[in-house]
C-alpha cells in the first residue's frame, strides 16, 4: 500500500502525522486477523480494581468509572497487571485512552516466565502525545544480551546493539490532545503488530520476537503525570487475514 503525498498532508492536518522507517514495512489498511473469543474485558464501572488486576506499582487504580495511572515517584511510573488466557499469543486489543496531562502510556503483552528479556517483556506499544512506538522487546530494547552489550566497554558492540534495538522498533510521530478520548487498537498476529487510533491504522512492525507463543501477562503502565483508561477488551484471534 502506497500513501500518496496528498493523503499524508491530509492526515497531518487532522493531527495524525505518519513516519515509515525501514523496519516497518507497508502499513496494512485492513486488520491482521478476525477477532476470536473475548478473553478479557473491563469497563471499570466500580471504583476499585477487581480481582483480575494486580497493581505492581501502586499509583494506579479505579475512580469515577475509569482506570487511572500516575507517576508518583522518580523511580517508576504506575503498572497494573492482568493475566490473559491466549492459546497462541495472537490477540486483538482495544482500549479508550485519555491523556490528562503529559504522560507516556504503555501496553505490554509479556511472558514473565521468559528470562531472556527484562521482566519477561515481549511486545509493547508506547503512546505519547507526540510519538507512538511499536516494540519487539524480546529481540530489541528489553533483550538481556543487548542490554549487556550496551553497558559494556566495546564501542563497536555498543553501536551494534543500538542498531539492533532500532531494527526491532517502529516510531510514528503523532499529535494527540489532552482531555480527549482516543480508541487505541493493538493487533499482534505471528511476527506482525498493527496499531490503530480511532480506527485509523497508524503503525506497523514485523519482527520475530512478536511471534513468541505466550503473552499471558498484560500490563498497562503510565510514566508522567496521569492518563485514564476505559472500555478495555482483548480477544484471541479467530483467523489470520490473507498475507499482506
Amino acid at each position: 500500500m502506497k500513501i500518496p503525498p496528498l493523503a499524508i498532508a491530509i492526515c497531518t492536518f487532522l493531527g495524525l502525522a505518519f513516519s515509515f522507517p525501514a523496519n516497518a514495512g507497508e502499513l496494512p489498511d485492513q486488520p491482521l486477523a478476525a477477532k476470536g473469543k473475548l478473553v478479557f474485558a473491563d469497563d471499570f464501572s466500580t471504583d476499585r480494581f477487581g480481582t483480575a488486576w494486580k497493581a505492581l506499582i501502586v499509583s494506579t487504580g479505579v475512580e469515577n468509572g475509569v482506570m487511572f495511572g500516575r507517576q508518583t515517584t522518580t523511580e517508576h511510573g504506575s503498572v497494573a497487571l492482568a493475566k490473559l488466557d491466549l492459546p497462541n499469543g495472537n490477540l486483538v486489543c482495544q482500549c479508550r485512552v485519555q491523556f490528562e496531562h503529559n504522560a507516556t502510556v504503555g501496553f505490554s503483552f509479556d511472558d514473565m516466565s521468559y528470562k531472556g528479556s527484562v521482566a519477561g517483556h515481549i511486545a509493547r506499544v508506547t503512546i505519547e502525545q507526540q510519538l507512538v512506538k511499536l516494540h519487539d522487546d524480546k529481540e530489541g530494547a528489553m533483550n538481556r544480551d543487548l542490554l549487556a552489550l550496551r553497558k559494556g566497554d566495546d564501542a563497536q558492540k555498543k553501536s551494534e546493539a543500538e542498531e539492533t534495538i532500532k531494527a526491532h522498533t517502529t516510531q510514528v510521530p503523532m499529535k494527540l490532545e489532552t482531555t480527549h478520548w482516543y480508541l487505541v487498537g493493538v493487533e499482534i498476529v505471528g511476527d506482525q503488530m498493527r496499531v490503530t487510533i480511532d480506527g485509523k491504522p497508524i503503525g506497523f512492525l514485523k519482527s520475530p520476537g512478536l511471534a513468541h507463543p505466550s503473552k499471558s501477562d498484560f500490563k498497562i503502565s503510565v510514566s508522567g503525570k496521569q492518563a485514564l483508561f476505559d472500555d478495555l477488551q482483548i480477544w484471541s484471534v479467530a483467523a489470520a487475514a490473507a498475507a499482506q
